[in-house]
Order: C-alpha cells, then structure tokens, then sequence
C-alpha cells in the first residue's frame, strides 16, 4: 500500500485540510476496506485506476462524499488508485455555494454541483502523476474559489474553537463569541458545514476519542471517557456506537485485530 498526505500552501489553509493519495491492491472482495468515520471533514475523491463501490453499488470516477453522522465502509477489488482533497468542515462551501446539509450522509457525482467544482476536469489528472496532479488541483481550487467569503471567518472562528476545546463546549457560548445567536448559528453551521454545532460538537469529540483508541486499543475505557469529559460511561457508550457503529469494546479489538486502520 501507498498512502500519502500533503498539505496545502497557506491560500488554501483556511479551506483545505489536506490533499491525499492511495494506491493499494485490495485483491479479491473481502469485509476489509477503506473506513470513513465522522469527523467533520468532507472528502473529494477522483479515482484514477479500479473502482471503489459501497452496498449501493460502484462510485462515480470522481465522487463527493459529504459530512457524515454515521461511518461510512468504500471498498474496492483489485488494484485501486485514488487522488483526493480532504475539507475542513467549513471549506468546501466556498467552492460549492450549495447548501451542505442537501449532502449529508451522501456521496454526490461532481457533476451533481453547481458551483466551481463541478467545472474540475477531472479526465485530465488522471493521466498525471501524483503529485503534478496534487500541484495543479492546489492551482484549480485557488483560482475556483468564491470572491464572496461573507461569514467564512465566523465560521471558521468557531470550529477552531470546537477543535481546541475537544467539541466540549457550550453552543451559547460559541454563538456569543461570534456575536450571533444560537438561532442564527445554528442556520449558518447547516448551510456551510452540513451539521448544526452540537452536532459538529458530538464528532469532534468522538473524533479525539477514536483516534486515543486507533493509537491505544488497550486503553482503560472508563479513563478514556473521564477525559473525554463524557457525563457517565454509558452516555461514552452510546455516543461512540451511534457514530462508529460499534460499541468501543468492539471497536478496541477490531483495531487490535487489523480490521480497522489508520488510511489503509
């Protein structure tokens, strides 16, 4: 397996968290595959050598997929290659000026946007190597991206502030801080970001907690949870199984046991 990550150059800081590329033999079908957890990001994907698919059947040659609330299993057969551009939870609505909440829990074609995006010719980088295609998306996205960048800096204000605060936070709080109010906030956070804050909130801090235990799967789980500033282990309970889809004592061994793992 290859897998490497880059990130962008400081214009494409505020927006972009990381362009990517994967290239691994997934041999025949097996349950194995490529994990996508919630964690506020959003992902796009051009493949450029297989065809990744899910239950609902083969994904398109370049892919969306969207913030997500529920664990998301890509596999593949064979040979597969892929070249993609992980978001922050707030940037990729610059490039899209579509409502993110109609994308939740979806995976959407390019060809489904309106926005710049959906002008990428994504024909064209297949035939590049990796990195000359990672240099020219860098060069697409910077030139692509809406002049309007109205609330662009509120929102980003407040998803660092969940990020630092490991999602444990008060929503009120956070809508003070930007001199909005929860109403208002919650509005924005649908539109940009495709969840409302507590929402955003819960995955951040499921996120810190996931990765404790991708490092740690021995780790003391009721620790674990006090750190995590969870109320009672059975609220870290229910949290962790609506968002990984598995119980942490679950997930604990089937990190231990290979079956989940880090980019591969």
């Amino acid at each position: 397996m290859r897998y490497f990550e880059i990130a962008p150059s400081a214009p494409l800081a505020d927006f972009v968290q990381c362009f990517w590329y994967l290239e691994k033999d997934y041999g025949p079908p097996h349950p194995d595959g490529e994990w996508i957890f919630p964690d506020g990001t959003t992902d796009l994907v051009m493949q450029r050598q297989g065809s990744f698919f899910t239950a609902a059947g083969p994904l398109p040659a370049c892919f969306f997929v969207g913030p997500r609330r529920t664990p998301l299993l890509l596999r593949a057969q064979g040979p597969a290659a892929a070249i993609g551009i992980r978001f922050h939870p707030h940037g990729v609505y610059p490039f899209v000026r579509q409502p993110l909440d109609e994308f939740t829990e979806s995976i959407i074609s390019l060809h489904d946007f309106e926005g710049a995006l959906a002008t990428l010719p994504a024909e064209q980088y297949r035939t590049l190597t990796p990195l000359a295609a990672i240099t020219r998306l860098e060069r697409f996205l910077q030139i692509s991206r809406s002049a309007d960048l109205s609330g662009h800096a509120r929102l980003h204000s407040c998803v660092q502030w969940l990020r630092q605060s490991q999602g444990v936070t008060s929503i009120a709080a956070l809508a003070d801080t930007v001199n909005l109010s929860t109403r208002q906030l919650e509005r924005s956070f649908r539109q940009t970001i495709g969840v409302s804050p507590k929402q955003l909130a819960r995955i951040i801090r499921f996120d810190a907690v996931r990765d404790q235990l991708m490092l740690h799967p021995g780790v003391d789980l009721t620790a674990l949870a006090h750190s995590a500033w969870y109320h009672d282990q059975a609220h870290f309970i229910h949290d962790f199984r609506d968002l990984a889809g598995l119980a942490p004592t679950r997930f604990s061994r089937e990190v231990a046991a290979g079956s989940i793992r880090f980019n591969s």
